[in-house]
């Protein structure tokens, strides 16, 4: 299931992590800023759900 960002709460973005998001906006190839918010997110957000996962597995190992 998918879930969009509401539009309601604006997020607060320095110069430089505009900047930051703008370059990765154009080497994903998305087409606006909030795309590639969203996108970049969800890619964070991924990496830290296989990283806890990650340390459960190794959890539930070592007690096997």
């Amino acid at each position: 299931m998918l879930t969009k960002i509401p539009k309601q709460n604006p997020i607060i973005l320095s110069d430089q992590e505009l900047r930051i998001i703008e370059e990765a906006r154009v080497a994903l190839g998305l087409e606006t800023t909030e795309e590639a918010l969203e996108t970049l997110i969800r890619m964070r957000v991924r990496e830290l759900m296989m990283k806890l996962a990650g340390r459960e597995i190794v959890k539930t190992q070592r007690y096997l």
